[in-house]
């Protein structure tokens, strides 16, 4: 335990008393290493936005702009969430649908007809704007 102790004290005293350098960067905004098409969020168990409430999440000269709106399908391949969709596309959002469920442990094998179901949905949410 002492030997711990000591050691602690010894560690403590040279990071302290060391000088850490200081690093310079240069930004240079010409140069694109990565693009970012924008930014979004999830309409997860919302049935429904006021106009309002919509030109917050999504007017790029009300709100924050979001750019992207993320809607859940069900296990039964359906969404409560369509309206919200439309008011996102109206503003210049983009959308897209992906299933969700419970944790890994607690779902069933996914079936060929749960496929067909998903795959069905998403052509209909593509049609949306």
């Amino acid at each position: 335990m002492k030997v711990k102790f000591v050691f602690l004290i010894i560690l403590f005293i040279l990071c302290s008393s060391a000088e850490i350098p200081a690093d310079t960067y240069t930004i240079d905004g010409s140069t694109v290493h990565q693009s970012i098409d924008g930014f979004g969020a999830s309409s997860f168990e919302m049935t429904s936005l006021t106009e309002a409430q919509a030109d917050k999440f999504f007017s790029i000269t009300n709100g924050i702009g979001l750019s992207f709106l993320r809607m859940k399908i069900t296990g039964a391949g359906g969404t409560s969430e369509t309206s919200i969709a439309q008011q996102a596309v109206a503003r210049g959002a983009r959308v897209w649908a992906a299933p969700w469920s419970l944790l890994h442990r607690g779902k069933p094998t996914m079936t060929l007809t749960m496929v067909g179901i998903f795959l069905k949905h998403v052509t209909r949410i593509g049609q949306i704007g």
